[in-house]
């Protein structure tokens, strides 16, 4: 297997964040961990466990499954989701700005 920053961001994610961003159900990830085909590291947060995944790993095993063209789409609608996310997000924060100025201008 190749050698992967796991410090590097966007590097890993967890089996939960792939099963929902890709859609492989979580008994199929973890039945690649047992074969071998998924590097993992068992984690904990607050008791609660969760395996580290190698993002690259994950979209190697998604392409055998739905191939290449599949998982670019996949990948291109996951980023549209967090491209709209921050735009609702900055709306919502530009929103809150003209609130301000305005009560700033209503009592200047």
């Amino acid at each position: 297997m190749p050698t992967v920053r796991l410090d590097a961001k966007g590097s890993t994610l967890s089996d939960l964040t792939a099963s929902k961003e890709y859609g492989i159900p979580r008994a199929e990830l973890q039945k690649a961990m047992r074969a071998g085909k998924l590097s993992y590291q068992i984690n904990s947060m607050h008791g609660n466990p969760w395996f580290r995944l190698i993002r690259s790993e994950v979209e190697a095993l998604l392409a055998k499954r739905v191939g290449a063209k599949g998982l670019r789409e996949m990948q291109d609608r996951t980023a549209i989701a967090k491209a709209k996310r921050e735009i609702r997000l900055l709306e919502k924060r530009i929103a809150s700005l003209q609130e301000q100025v305005a009560d700033w201008e209503r009592k200047g």
